[in-house]
């Protein structure tokens, strides 16, 4: 799954450069110690698209009161659980605890 800043750039790249992504790498170019952008417009559109991210939060259900005495199905609901947290993660959701 890409991570937030490849989905950022995926979508900087159609929408200024029509999915020309050597054109947009010279834009996009990155401070080597910070990774931050050198340019001023990407990183302007770039604190946006994460606060854009940042501003998403979900709640996961939690594991039922009478799951426990279940083996099983405990185990298969925290592993989903725990992939499903991973996977909103990665899309720069943030997960409440």
């Amino acid at each position: 799954m890409p991570d937030v800043r490849e989905e950022f750039e995926k979508w900087y790249a159609a929408e200024f450069f029509e999915g020309d992504s050597d054109a947009a790498a010279e834009w996009l170019v990155k401070e080597p110690v910070c990774g931050a952008y050198l340019y001023r417009r990407p990183a302007e559109f770039f604190m946006v698209w994460q606060a854009s991210r940042a501003a998403l939060k979900v709640e996961l259900p939690k594991l039922p009161p009478h799951a426990n005495s279940i083996g099983d199905y405990a185990r298969g609901f925290m592993a989903a659980r725990s992939a499903s947290k991973e996977a909103l993660q990665q899309a720069g959701i943030e997960v409440a605890k």
